[in-house]
């Protein structure tokens, strides 16, 4: 038999990598069950998403509570700057897939562009943009493209402007349109 010290490194080596590759193989193949311990939030499965599906509503609420606080702001101009940020703040409350969340969005940046602050309103209005793509909403987010183009012309971005312009123009081209829908956005386009 041989002694530690009398194997080869090059041996031990591939001995070690043997019994690892053994080691992670045996764990794949065994059947492993995973429960929850007392010390997790979700004792039982049904738990996560009744929990979520409240705190969601819980943030929809709040979201609605913004808007409505923005929304009495929107007659007074030294006020609009909070109202924009009423309005992202809400849009940050809604879920990915609301249309609330683009159009909280859309009225922060025209609020943010009214106060004189069109570089932060070009930002949130290409967020508004890539929300409205993420959720499938072709029409919106080629509208906010749009939008967008505008505002970079107002800061003198014109790559900035010709690319949300071609943005728009490939969204137009999509079959989710409608003929009225792309002749609009194409009208836009110029």
């Amino acid at each position: 038999m041989q002694t530690p010290s009398s194997i080869s490194p090059s041996v031990l080596r591939h001995s070690a990598a043997v019994l690892a590759t053994a080691l992670a193989g045996a764990l794949l193949l065994s059947p492993v069950s995973v429960q929850a311990s007392p010390a997790t939030p979700f004792s039982t499965p049904v738990e996560a998403p009744v929990l979520e599906a409240e705190l969601q509503a819980d943030d929809v609420e709040r979201a609605r509570k913004l808007e409505a606080r923005a929304e009495d702001f929107r007659n007074q101009p030294d006020q609009w700057k909070k109202a924009a940020r009423l309005y992202q703040k809400a849009a940050e409350l809604r879920p990915a897939d609301d249309h609330q969340k683009v159009l909280n969005l859309q009225q922060a940046s025209l609020l943010l562009h009214y106060v004189g602050d069109d570089r932060m309103a070009l930002t949130v209005m290409e967020e508004a943009a890539e929300v409205a793509l993420r959720r499938g909403d072709v029409v919106a987010a080629a509208e906010a493209r749009l939008d967008a183009a505008w505002l970079a012309g107002e800061l003198k971005q014109g790559e900035t402007a010709r690319e949300h312009l071609e943005e728009a123009r490939i969204l137009s081209s999509s079959p989710l349109l409608g003929q009225s829908e792309r002749s609009r956005i194409l009208h836009r386009i110029g």
